[in-house]
Order: C-alpha cells, then structure tokens, then sequence
C-alpha cells in the first residue's frame, strides 16, 4: 500500500441543545418545530454516549488550557468525523474509536440510522435559516476509496462526493470556498495547503445563528468589571436583562439559567459557581448526569441577569487529546482503515479544531471546524439574580434529541 494523506475537515457551526420530545422517532422527520420528537430508549442511550464523550474532550481541553486562555468547541463537530472515520475503521482501530466515543457495542448496527436520525432533527426539524448541517468528501483522482463507504457517507451523512486533481492548487481554494459558503462565511481560509501525498479531504459543516426569544434592551448595556481566573480585571460591556419567565436552577455548587432562542428549538445554559466554589470546582464535576439533573430540575423564576457580550475564538490540536482518550492506533502506521480503502492503507496526521462564538443583546451565532489530517500507513431563591463578572460555563443544546453541540468557557475577557 502507498502512502497517503486524507485531510478530515469538519466545520461545525453553532449548537443548539435538544431537550423534550413527542414525535414517534421511527417515522419521517417533518419540519414542524411545535411537533416534539421522541427518542426510543436505545436513541436516549446514544445521546448520552454523545453528551458523555463531549464532557470526556472538555476535561481533555480544560486541563491542557491556560489559566487566561478561554475555551469554545463544538463536540458534535469532532464526533461527527469520528464518526465517519469509525465507518472505515477496521479491528483494533475501530476498536478504540468505539471506545473513547462510549458507544455500546448494540448501538453499532444502528449507529449510521442514529446519525441520520439526529441529522435530520437538527436540520428538516429545525428553521433551515437558523441551523444548517452539511458534508461534502474530497477525494484525489484515481484514490481507491470503497464504495460502500461514498454510499454510507452520502446515505446517512448526507455528503457530496467529489473526485479532483489534489496536484492543482486551486483545490485548497474550492475547498476553503466551499466551507465558507455553508458557514455562514465564519470559517474562512481553513486549509492553508495539501501535502504532496494528500488524497481525501471530508468535510463537515454546521451553522447556528438565531435570536435570544427574549432579547436584551441595548440601551441597558453598561460598562462594568468582569474578574478574570488569571486575577486580572478587564472592563466588559455587561448587559442586563430582568424577567419572570427564565428557568434556573441553584444548588450548592452551581448557579444555572437557561436562555431559549427564538426561531430553534434550542437554548444556551449557563453555568456558574455558587457560594464559595470556583469555576475550576465546577469544570471537574461537569458531565451529561448533572446536565440531565439541570434539565430536569430547571423552574420559572423572577430574574435578573447580567451578562457579558463576548466574542470568542479557539484554536485547538486535538492530536494528544485524543490519544489520551485512546484512539491511538488510528495514528500510527499500524492503523487499519481498509473500510474506507482496501488497497492504500491511511492513518491520521493531524486533527485540529477552530471555533468561534458571538453573544451579544439579539442573539448567537457561532462556527467550529475540526480538520483531521491522514496519511498513508504507515434548591431556588425568590427571585434569581446572575451577575456573570466573573468566569463561567456556558453550553448550547439542542432541545429535540439533548446532543450538546457547543461547550463554551470564559476565563477571561
């Protein structure tokens, strides 16, 4: 087998959260957004392989940053290539990317109709001007990639195929154009070249942007002081917001409050310690059974928030992280990927993730990319006031199927 590069890129803009649901998950997505959807028992449990293996890159990414350095990603992005690259995995490989992604060895039959499933949730269910999936596989003239595996990632991830010249350098700009024009124009320039012996690049896009259902009065916007985790202090457009509809949740160690979106079916939560924690006590306790006790327990309250307007941009390789996690052999010439061809054996190079998020009085939006680079073998107050001046937590969740799409952190601002 020849050596080989497939660059796996994935763009994933912004999240959504999904919660609640009455729709017979078996049957047809329809786009009706008023008509809950309802996950089967074996669906719910994959959700959480998805929200557990989300948490499992948080603790990844958080131990690794800096105490000034903020974080922001999109787990549904990165599981998303995964994904597809369990679908050309093979053995020991396979093996452990099943593994770090938590997935029960009786999901794996049904993990592409899952995908599907959850795809056209986020999508058909959803505005399609609010939230917006797509994926396309690039793959080098004459490269012998299987079938099947075009089939499977045009059957149940929706992908464009396409067949191209990886020696003219005006692939990296069709590429990049085409990530730009299904993310909103937010990832731009993601690929800055191809290596020599390139042969495939898989693409994943997702775009987010909608408006808080209840928005924040421009006009109250001041400046204030927002205390950093490095001790520092910077001075914040802080906005305000005062309301008796919001639901929160308050227990010992977190303060909580969900912020719905208008147009999506989905909603930011915020996350922020309580009494004497800090926000380093509330990052190791965060994981998909606390995010279901918030769901569960969340409750109208008479609120007063104050929140930052925040822009966020991150840049991560993920190479270590996922090591760490276990998906080690897919790494090494050792990797064995002949689902996705037979005849060139390929392993990963690099894996590198972008994302960026804007908050502001009228709402959202945000983007993510995840690249993966692959050569050949080798308890409630009264009211409820949040005065976010200092650093917290924020994700954004779908509300149809509870895949969390965004895990945010502001250390510093």
């Amino acid at each position: 087998m020849k050596k080989i590069a497939i660059y796996l890129i994935t763009f994933i803009f912004i999240a959504s959260f999904v919660q609640s649901c009455k729709k017979d998950s078996s049957n047809p997505v329809d786009s009706n957004p008023d008509v809950p959807v309802v996950l089967n028992s074996e669906q719910k449990r994959l959700v959480n392989s998805i929200n557990d293996f989300s948490f499992d890159i948080f603790e990844e990414i958080d131990e690794r940053a800096k105490i000034d350095e903020n974080i922001f990603f999109s787990p549904y992005s990165i599981n998303s290539v995964l994904y597809m690259l369990l679908n050309g995995a093979k053995g020991e490989t396979k093996a452990q990317l099943v593994d770090a992604l938590e997935i029960e060895d009786n999901q794996l039959n049904n993990l592409n109709d899952y995908h599907k499933l959850f795809l056209d949730i986020l999508t058909n269910y959803q505005k399609s001007e609010n939230i917006f999936i797509a994926n396309s596989f690039w793959m080098r003239n004459n490269f012998p990639v299987e079938n099947t595996y075009q089939e499977i990632l045009k059957k149940y991830y929706n992908s464009e195929v396409f067949s191209r010249d990886f020696s003219n350098p005006n692939l990296v700009t069709e590429v990049n154009d085409w990530i730009s024009n299904h993310t909103g124009k937010m990832i731009n320039n993601m690929i800055d070249e191809l290596e020599s012996n390139a042969v495939a690049i898989l693409v994943n896009a997702i775009y987010f942007k909608d408006k808080w259902k209840l928005e924040f009065e421009k006009s109250k916007t001041a400046k204030s002081n927002f205390y950093n985790l490095d001790n520092s202090i910077s001075e914040v457009d802080m906005m305000y917001l005062k309301d008796s509809t919001l639901k929160s949740y308050v227990n010992n160690d977190i303060r909580v409050l969900e912020l719905p979106y208008d147009k999506s079916n989905t909603k930011m939560l915020i996350i922020a310690p309580n009494n004497k924690n800090t926000i380093t006590d509330i990052s190791d306790k965060m994981d998909d059974d606390l995010i279901r006790i918030i769901n569960s327990n969340l409750k109208p309250n008479k609120t007063e928030l104050y929140m930052p307007k925040f822009k966020l941009k991150t840049k991560l390789d993920l190479n270590n992280i996922l090591k760490d996690m276990g998906i080690k052999l897919a790494f090494t010439d050792k990797a064995d990927f002949s689902n996705l061809s037979s005849k060139e054996r390929v392993f990963i190079s690099r894996v590198l993730h972008d994302a960026a998020i804007e908050v502001d009085e009228s709402g959202t939006k945000a983007a993510a990319a995840t690249v993966a680079i692959m050569r050949n073998t080798s308890a409630m107050n009264d009211e409820f006031i949040l005065f976010l001046n200092k650093p917290f937590i924020f994700l954004i969740q779908d509300n149809n199927t509870n895949t969390i799409l965004f895990i945010g952190k502001v250390n510093k601002l």
